[in-house]
């Protein structure tokens, strides 16, 4: 039981921080169109340069949290300013696909920079915040743990609040539905799209520098989440950010208990085959609800 447990807190930590990185993929993808793959890099890029700040350098702790999570700002914005726009002007018809080979030429040519300039990244580890430990009953909680969950969910609450209730969010939801015509009305979807890349890659940042304190960092370490924020982002498509948290948490409590079944080398194929079959049978379940649930006449 006690084995289910910590299994169940690892999931629900990591089901926090796939949602957190899904959402905000999400707004990114949505509201500017780029499939953003370099996300995970500067996932990674934060995590390491915080990391190797304070245990190679003598960084203090904020001043290495401020220098990695603005390093991945930065490093989002001019994906967008200098490679994805030229890419828009030199050919609009085919831009995603451009851009997401771009991207990718990014993340791989980023991590083996980062490899060559922190040659000892994976022994690099930040002390973020005590190496406390909680008990609910038997069960072991990390204080690292719970203060990631506290950072999504608050990440997740300012989303919704801000797309829902605020100015800004009604201009990112205008500039997703057509960019044309909220351009029109005065919009200045430069600007917001550039906002939306810097807040995304902000909280990947942090998120990266969080778990550059759960685990060594690693150049590579955004590769494995980034590709479960994916799925968060697109199961979790035209809902709010905390219809995305039960998606994100689902996900990460699934994996946990995959991972403790079938091994952690097989968990990844498990969970995908899974999840592509999930994916596949939704254009089948759709039709067979329509045969089983009658319609309604309307009575002349």
């Amino acid at each position: 039981m006690i084995e289910y447990g910590a299994t169940l807190v690892t999931g629900l930590t990591n089901g926090f921080t796939y949602a957190a990185l899904g959402v905000t993929f999400g707004l990114i993808f949505f509201v500017t169109g780029r499939f953003h793959f370099a996300y995970g890099l500067f996932y990674g890029l934060a995590g390491v340069l915080a990391a190797w700040g304070v245990e190679v350098q003598g960084w203090g702790l904020l001043p290495a949290v401020l220098i990695g999570v603005g390093a991945a700002i930065l490093g989002g914005v001019l994906c967008e300013v200098v490679v994805y726009r030229a890419f828009d002007r030199r050919a609009p018809g085919l831009s995603l696909l451009g851009i997401f080979i771009a991207s990718l030429g990014l993340t791989v040519a980023g991590e083996a920079t980062m490899f060559l300039a922190f040659d000892d990244a994976p022994s690099y580890y930040l002390d973020l915040v005590d190496s406390r430990v909680f008990m609910l009953g038997d069960i072991a909680v990390p204080a690292i743990k719970l203060a990631t969950a506290s950072f999504c969910l608050v990440v997740l609450v300012a989303l919704w609040f801000t797309l829902a209730h605020t100015s800004f969010g009604r201009k990112m939801r205008a500039v997703e539905a057509n960019p044309v015509l909220a351009r029109t009305f005065g919009i200045n979807v430069t600007r917001v799209s550039i906002a939306v890349f810097a807040i995304g890659s902000g909280v990947a940042g942090m998120l990266g520098i969080f778990q550059s304190s759960t685990y060594a960092a690693s150049p590579t370490m955004g590769q494995a989440t980034i590709i479960y924020a994916f799925v968060v982002a697109f199961l979790g498509r035209g809902k709010n950010p905390l219809a995305n948290l039960l998606i994100g948490l689902a996900l990460g409590v699934f994996e946990a208990l995959i991972g403790q079944w079938f091994g952690v080398v097989s968990r990844n194929l498990v969970v995908f085959l899974v999840l592509f079959a999930f994916i596949a049978a939704m254009p089948y379940a759709s039709r067979l609800r329509g045969l089983l649930v009658p319609r309604r006449t309307v009575a002349a």
